[in-house]
């Protein structure tokens, strides 16, 4: 905020500032009109939670209907059952995403310190906790349906599978001998043109990777090979770790951020007409980049399968 942003902080008249951000918004003022304006700026107060340019009252959601929406969506996420369905639905969608691979690696990383660690870096404990509260579930109520341990046991497995998935596809790009059962078991071997068409369309369209990122995964892996690794070649290792890893989770778990609904959402009518349906909005995009699109656009109807198979 310091760097791009002061105007945000209030405190351009106390250090020396080009103000970034207003230069930027007139730009699009010019440029775009007065519609993508107002959105920009909406979106970065709702971002922010503060009315950095309007000064206006943004009431964040403080309304008495949606109060009452979230008491009656927490009452619903009372049961033990709820805990017991989450953990069941999150596994079905990071298998279908991730394959059997990802699922075997999401459990292993329950046990790993580091791996922990990583997620939790990655904003796989916040994701989970504000989706939780916003539709209204107290710590309490969290704790006692085993909402608030599976959803974070739900992501950390993502976490861990979107890295295993990404290192396999990886060394599979570079060459490396594959066994027969990982086609069987949702992967690929060199030559299934469908599923290698998925993996690279995955990498851009799921975890952000550049195809600058791309080539250099295929190349140095999304973890060290080898001992004759440099100091810059395992800092963009861990660079793409990261972000793997976040939009890994958030991919298959689903994310309820200004940046991951349609701004409408996060007002405060939107807020109260949409509180237990904000995730699963969010889901529709998984649905579509980890389902339907490698169906579709590839032919490959493994995603489908398992996801189908497992909704059973």
């Amino acid at each position: 905020a310091l760097r791009h942003a002061p105007e945000i902080l209030h405190i351009t008249n106390k250090i020396e500032s080009k103000k970034p951000l207003d230069k930027a918004l007139k730009r699009i003022r010019q440029e775009k009109g007065e519609d993508a304006y107002n959105y920009v700026v909406e979106t970065a107060e709702r971002m922010t939670g503060h009315p950095f340019e309007t000064g206006r009252d943004l009431h964040m959601g403080k309304s008495r209907a949606l109060e009452f929406s979230r008491f009656s969506a927490a009452s619903g996420l009372s049961s033990i059952m709820s805990g017991i369905k989450n953990m069941l639905l999150g596994e079905t969608t990071l298998n279908a995403a991730y394959g059997y691979r990802g699922s075997f690696a999401g459990i292993k990383g329950m046990f790993d310190p580091e791996m922990k660690e990583l997620v939790k870096q990655a904003g796989g404990k916040t994701v989970g906790g504000k989706y939780l509260e916003e539709v209204g579930a107290t710590k309490f109520i969290s704790k006692f349906s085993f909402m608030e341990p599976t959803e974070y046991s739900n992501r950390l497995r993502s976490g861990a599978g979107s890295i295993a998935y990404v290192e396999h596809g990886l060394k599979v790009l570079a060459g490396e001998k594959d066994y027969i059962f990982d086609k069987i078991l949702g992967k690929w071997t060199p030559g299934n043109k469908q599923v290698e068409r998925t993996f690279l369309y995955k990498l851009e369209n799921v975890f952000k990777w550049s195809k600058e990122d791309i080539q250099f995964g295929i190349k140095h892996g999304l973890v060290s090979r080898g001992e004759g690794s440099t100091k810059a070649t395992r800092f963009r290792q861990k660079e793409l770790l990261n972000k793997t890893v976040q939009y890994g989770h958030k991919a298959v778990q689903g994310s309820t951020g200004v940046l991951d609904l349609p701004l409408w959402m996060s007002r405060d009518a939107g807020k109260w007409l949409t509180v237990f349906y904000r995730i699963a909005y969010s889901q529709t995009n998984n649905a579509k980049l980890n389902i339907l699109d490698p169906l579709i656009k590839f032919g490959n109807p493994l995603p489908f399968v398992r996801y189908s198979t497992n909704s059973l």
